[in-house]
């Protein structure tokens, strides 16, 4: 799986999701996609790899992806690694 594109996510920030095993929800670091990162990622990505960008959310027979989590990185917090996405977003959509 290759990088996905500035244009396919929004900033990253926090939300609130649906808990990974079970049916709570849960606050967490996400860039949530676009129109066209939507489609990229629930359409044509491979679907054995969607669940490294994020847990599936929805009814069995519409399951998707509405956005991706933000990674960890080590030695760095959350935020860190949030200011660093939203800084390199930034100069990217500046061009």
């Amino acid at each position: 799986m290759g990088p996905i594109p500035w244009q396919d996510f929004g900033l990253a920030e926090h939300q609130m999701v649906c808990a990974e095993h079970d049916s709570s929800y849960t606050r967490r670091a996400v860039m949530p996609l676009t129109v066209t990162g939507y489609r990229n990622v629930n359409e044509m990505l491979a679907s054995e790899l969607r669940p490294r960008v994020s847990p599936a959310t929805g009814s069995i027979w519409n399951r998707h992806h509405p956005n991706i989590y933000v990674p960890g990185v080590a030695g760095m917090r959350t935020s860190e690694v949030m200011w660093l996405i939203n800084s390199a977003r930034g100069l990217f959509t500046a061009r």
